[in-house]
Order: structure tokens, then C-alpha cells, then sequence
């Protein structure tokens, strides 16, 4: 280890959390000459599975990319994060409660729900009104709500004011009945407001105007459940903003899984997401409401162009529920869930080809079992490629045989220990993985997994788009053993996300310019470069699968700009126009937010590059230069 840092490791992974509140970084160096050869690092080509990124339940991360815009949809009640895992409790959560208004009675019950243990109930002239609604005049918003009891309703988008709403849209439902009936309105605001509320309430009775002398039967109890509300312009429920951004961001990879997985059972979140019953979040806490599951996040894939990774839970069930879980993805018709997947409206199998066994997963009882749920799942799906949980000489010396994919997991700012679990786990496969060709499917990593409070807020910084690119770096050097890398996260997660949501918009991190870059523009195959072993410069090189692209990256994490002269003749033999996209701060702990989205961003420019080109390397930057090839 290159960090005098205390480390807690957990062995079986390899997985090492290190607690420090501020990384080393890289120091100057005197200039150096650096030469990019024509020789291949490695005789299999850098997988581009290795940008991928991770999908669980955790923190507002699944939610704040969904487009229904309501919290507590199903009166369940808001639950905070975990006592252990935030940073300032009170301002870290964005949801917004259920409020009484009107006057009448307003009671959450436990008595006949149609989805999960409770519903509301109203009385009279009485109403509930939810804020945090960010509205566009002009953009119509589809409100759907279960109802049963005596009404009729009036729903508004709007300002409550108490006494009376000050309505930019409403509607009223009048046709409710004694049995729960799903009733829609579409509503279509005429102002814009960042702030506004959605009112729901029952008819004052005072105000029920008289036809022909009759005075209407007044209203009694109105029952209210599972209300949600989406703005016109989403794509299958997910937000726009997101699915264009995640699409850009080009993760190749999306995994599906994370801690929550120990205790999910994948069986609750399919079918109608109306009846699907939320879910207490354990162990990160918070309230899901169970709209994602298996079909969702498999569609969210294929808008983005990702291929999916699916953690199947050891700890639910046994071998023959993931199997089922794989019969559900990639069985056809004549299956029992494949069948019911048709049913539930998705009639051609998923086809997902890459699994994981268990998130986190160690030990004698797992080294056992591990085996049974792998032939398991192969007998639904001859065809699928599984992962492991954390890799030990116990686990293959029991199961090489039907291990595709090892997965550590890294986490850590030591880019000294990714590398030595790297060897480690090469060696691990040299020695026990009888002749197969086993690889690594590292399916979570970062700097940090364990700091909570200040030190978290390094994920949101330029210095974790510096780590990124370096922990690229490694992995695209050891692209024979690398299959696929999940970078922890892709959206909010306490800051691990490269993706940060707001009710009505986003902004992202430094490192997602980082792994947008690398997976869009570095090649397929990796290239010795000379004379970068040890300088401040981290230094990549690698080329397109068809030898017309040359790509360099150069990570300068230190605090000083450094020159250095590329010698790019094995490449080149005239000067030529390049592109080049530079990722720098002021900084390591500058950052974007909401306020100021395009802080840190990408300076594109088009220098001229000969067969040797001499460059300063600002200080806490990355670089990426594309190069067509004579």
C-alpha cells in the first residue's frame, strides 16, 4: 500500500474502505518525453462494459430518476434515511408529507387499503395538499388516484391557501363509487411555479348549490389511495432529463443490485406498479414505493443503450427463486414466468446475459451453496454468463467450473490497491481456475464506499473525476482480465452519483465528464506507452479496433501544471488536426451544483499534432486527445 491510511478490508472481496479526509495526490515531476508505441499491452481488446455504472435502492438514487413527481404515493409514511448514513439529516431529504387542508376531518387508516397497509381518509369539506411540485405553464401533468366512498373530489395544481385554492388547473371527479376504481384527469397549468401543491379535496357541503328546491345528499368518508402524478414528457416513467443524460454519459453496462438486494424479494416488483406494495428500504432506510423492479430497470436499459447486470439476492429465497428470476428475464412463452412476464406486457424474453450471484457474499455457507444456485440458473438459461460475489480461493476451488466472472469490489482511494487486488485475483485464477478462462466483473468501485458526513463530498468533486480516469486507466491496462467495471453510482447516492436530480432539474459531477469521455472516445485495443512509469503524468494510450484512431489520456492530479513531449512518430508522420477535450479545476475539491451546473465541464479544442507535440498539463486535469492515424 502507497497510503498511510488505516484500512478496514473486507478480505473476501478484497474490498477495502479507507477513512481519510483528504487523498494524496501527485506531485511535479521534471519534464518527460513520453513515446506511444505500436505494441499491444495486452492480446485482448479493453471491454467496454469497463465504463459501466450501478443502479440499487438506496437515498433518493432510483427515485430521482423517475418521473412521477408525488412522495408517500401510497400513505405509507415517510421514513428517514438510516441513523448512519447521512450527512445533515434534516436538509439531505428533499420529500414532501401529505398536509391536511379544509376543514373537515383527515384521517390515514389502516381499514380496506387498496395497495399496502393504509389509505387516507377524508371527510366533508376536508383535503390533503402535498408541495415540491415544480410546474411549466403550458406542459400537461396526468394525475391518477384510486378512490372509493362519497364524493365527488376537486383536484387543483396550485397554491392551498386554506380557505380556498389558488388554482393554475383543476378538475373534479364526480363518478366514485363504494369499491376502489381508478380515476385520471389530465391537468394543464397555466403558470409556472417551483413550489406549487397538488390539493385534493372534498365539496364543502355549505357550497353544494341547490337545483329545483332539492338540497343533495351531503358528502360522507372519501377514501384515497396510491395517488401519482407524471409530467407529459416522460419516457416510460422515467425522466427525460435522465434518460438523455445517462444515454450521453455512454455506460455501456448498468447494473442492477447493491445491499438492498440482501433483503429484496424480485417477486414484489413485478406487475401492475399500481398494486405493487412499497417496501421499507433496508439497510439505507427511507420508503420505496416499488414502482421500479425487473421490467423497469431492463427497459430503462434499453433506452439507454446499456447491457443490463442483474444481482439475483443469495439471501432471499434459494437457488430455484433466482432461477425463477432468470426464467422471468429470459424464458419464452411456454414458461411459467416467462409467461407472466408476457402477461405483464412484455411478451419477448429480455435476454440478460450477465448475473451475479448475491451482493457482497462471503464465507463457508456461501462458498457451499454458491454452486447450486449457478446450475440453477443455467438450467432456466443455458446461455447466461454469472459472476460471483467476492472472489476466495475457497469459492473456486469448489466452483471454477461454472464461474464466468470473479467480483471484487474496490473501494478505496489506494490506486495501489486496486492494483495489487488486480495481480491478486490473477493470480487467484492462474492458480485455481483450472484452464477456464475466468475474468473480472468488478461490480462495484470507487474512491470511498464507508465515509459518510464532510469526507463524502469528495465523490462530487474534481478529485474523484481525476480517481476515475486513473482507475480507467488500470483497468484498460489489464484489459485481459477486466470485463466489466461498475462505478458506484449513477444518480444522487449522498454524492456518489454522477448524476445529481432536483425536483425540476439536474447537474453533473466532474466524474461523469470522466467516464463519458473514456467510454466515448478511448479505444478498443491499449498501447505501451514509455518513459510514463513513475512521473507526475498518468499517461494511457489506445487505439480503435480498425488502427484508424490513436486516443491519449493524461491525468495530472497533482497541484502543479506539468510539461511533457508526446512522441506520437509511430503514429503519425505529418502534423494534423486533433481533438482534444480538457477536464480541469482550480481545484480538487472544486465541484458542480445546482446553482452552478457547468462549473467543472469540457473545453473542447482542435490543436495541430505532429509526430512529436509538446504540451503543458494544467494542474487537477484530465486530457483527451483523439488523433486520426496516416
Amino acid at each position: 500500500m502507497t497510503d498511510a491510511v488505516p484500512l478496514a478490508c473486507i478480505v473476501a472481496g478484497l474490498s477495502l474502505l479507507v477513512f481519510a479526509s483528504t487523498p494524496s495526490l501527485g506531485a511535479a515531476s521534471p519534464e518527460a518525453r513520453l513515446t506511444v508505441t505500436h505494441e499491444r499491452l495486452r492480446d485482448e481488446p479493453i471491454s467496454p462494459f469497463i465504463y459501466g455504472n450501478f443502479i440499487e435502492f438506496l437515498d433518493h438514487h432510483v427515485q430521482g430518476m423517475r418521473a412521477q413527481m408525488l412522495d408517500d404515493v401510497s400513505f405509507e409514511g415517510l421514513l428517514p434515511p438510516a441513523e448512519w448514513c447521512y450527512w445533515q439529516r434534516d436538509k439531505d431529504m428533499d420529500d414532501h408529507p401529505w398536509l391536511p387542508t379544509g376543514e373537515g376531518a383527515v384521517d390515514i387508516v389502516a381499514e380496506g387499503a387498496f395497495n399496502g397497509a393504509k389509505c387516507c381518509r377524508l371527510q366533508a369539506s376536508s383535503g390533503i395538499r402535498q408541495g415540491g411540485l415544480s410546474l411549466h405553464a403550458g406542459r400537461k401533468y396526468t394525475l391518477s388516484l384510486y378512490l372509493h366512498g362519497e364524493g365527488p373530489l376537486t383536484v387543483s395544481l396550485g397554491r392551498d391557501l386554506g380557505p380556498f385554492v389558488a388554482s393554475y388547473a383543476e378538475a373534479q371527479i364526480t363518478d366514485i363509487g363504494p369499491e376502489w376504481s381508478k380515476h385520471t384527469v389530465v391537468l394543464a397549468p397555466d403558470t409556472t411555479d417551483p413550489n406549487a401543491e397538488l390539493a385534493i379535496r372534498g365539496h364543502d357541503p355549505n357550497s353544494v348549490r341547490r337545483e329545483f328546491g332539492h338540497v343533495p345528499q351531503l358528502p360522507g368518508a372519501l377514501y384515497i389511495d396510491q395517488v401519482t402524478l407524471l409530467p407529459d414528457d416522460h419516457v416510460q416513467g422515467w425522466r427525460r432529463d435522465v434518460v438523455d443524460a445517462v444515454r450521453a454519459l455512454k455506460p455501456n453496462c448498468l447494473r442492477f443490485g447493491g445491499s438492498a438486494v440482501i433483503y429484496y424479494d424480485w417477486r414484489h416488483g413485478i406487475g401492475d406498479p399500481d398494486h405493487r406494495v412499497p417496501f421499507s428500504n433496508q439497510p439505507w432506510g427511507r420508503m420505496e414505493p416499488n414502482d421500479v423492479g425487473m421490467d423497469e430497470f431492463l427497459q430503462f436499459c434499453a433506452l439507454v443503450g446499456a447491457e443490463p447486470l442483474v444481482c439475483a439476492s443469495y439471501n432471499v429465497g434459494g437457488p430455484e427463486d433466482a432461477a425463477a428470476q432468470v426464467e422471468y428475464c429470459n424464458g419464452d412463452t411456454s414458461t411459467k414466468w416467462g409467461r407472466l412476464r408476457a402477461e405483464n406486457g412484455h411478451p419477448e424474453p429480455y435476454h440478460v446475459r450477465l448475473w451475479q450471484v448475491g451482493n457482497e457474499q462471503a464465507g463457508e455457507e456461501y462458498e457451499a451453496r454458491f454452486a447450486s444456485y449457478c446450475r440453477a440458473m443455467r438450467a432456466a438459461d443455458p446461455s447466461i454468463e454469472i459472476c460471483s460475489s467476492f472472489p476466495t480461493d475457497a469459492l473456486l476451488e469448489r466452483a471454477a467450473d461454472l464461474i464466468d466472472y470473479l467480483s471484487p469490489h474496490h473501494y478505496t482511494p489506494s490506486l495501489q490497491a486496486f492494483e495489487n487486488d488486480l495481480q491478486a485475483q490473477r493470480d487467484r485464477i492462474a492458480r485455481l481456475g483450472r484452464g477456464r478462462r475466468i475474468r473480472l466483473a468488478i461490480t462495484e468501485w470507487n474512491h470511498t464506499a464507508g465515509d459518510w458526513g464532510g469526507a463524502r463530498a469528495l465523490l462530487a468533486t474534481q478529485y474523484n473525476a481525476l480517481f476515475c480516469a486513473r482507475a480507467l486507466h488500470l483497468y484498460q491496462r489489464n484489459s485481459d482480465l477486466v470485463a466489466v467495471a461498475n462505478r458506484s453510482n449513477l444518480t444522487n447516492s449522498w454524492w456518489a452519483g454522477v448524476v445529481q436530480t432536483t425536483r425540476d432539474s439536474l447537474f453533473v459531477t466532474p466524474a461523469y465528464y470522466t467516464m463519458q469521455l473514456m467510454s466515448t472516445h478511448c479505444g478498443a485495443w491499449p498501447l505501451k506507452v514509455s518513459g510514463a512509469d513513475g512521473g507526475a503524468l498518468d499517461v494511457m494510450a489506445t487505439i480503435s479496433d480498425d488502427g484508424s484512431r490513436l486516443t491519449i489520456t493524461v491525468v495530472n492530479d497533482g497541484p502543479d501544471a506539468v510539461t511533457a513531449t508526446l512522441d506520437l512518430s509511430a503514429h503519425l508522420k505529418a502534423s494534423r488536426r486533433a481533438q482534444c477535450w480538457v477536464l480541469a479545476a482550480d481545484g480538487p475539491n472544486e465541484m458542480n451544483d445546482a446553482p452552478r451546473p457547468n462549473h467543472i465541464r469540457p473545453i473542447a479544442s482542435r490543436p495541430r499534432v505532429g509526430p512529436t507535440f509538446r504540451h503543458e498539463y494544467p494542474a487537477w486535469s484530465l486530457m483527451v486527445l483523439g488523433i486520426g492515424r496516416n
